[in-house]
């Protein structure tokens, strides 16, 4: 399985997880899904290496906005 395939898949599963739950705040603690946990932890640095080092790669902002779109939070935490 290709990484661009793995990465749709996580994606689905997410999308399923947010029509279930109402947000895409996955627990640590989701042991259902650990794949998605780690997943969801990875797009959220990810993103933060993006935005550090500016990265324009369309790849990387489609990914983005498709996160986005469906309310995904880049920080869990309050500052």
């Amino acid at each position: 399985m290709s990484r661009e395939s793995q990465w749709e898949d996580r994606y689905k599963e997410l999308v399923s997880y947010v029509e279930e739950f109402g947000d895409a705040r996955v627990s640590t603690k989701f042991i259902e899904n650990s794949a998605l946990v780690k997943w969801v932890s990875t797009q959220r640095a990810n993103y933060r290496n993006a935005q550090n080092v500016n990265i324009s790669c369309d790849k990387t902002q489609h990914r983005i906005r498709l996160l986005n779109k469906i309310g995904f939070e880049w920080s869990i935490y309050d500052c």
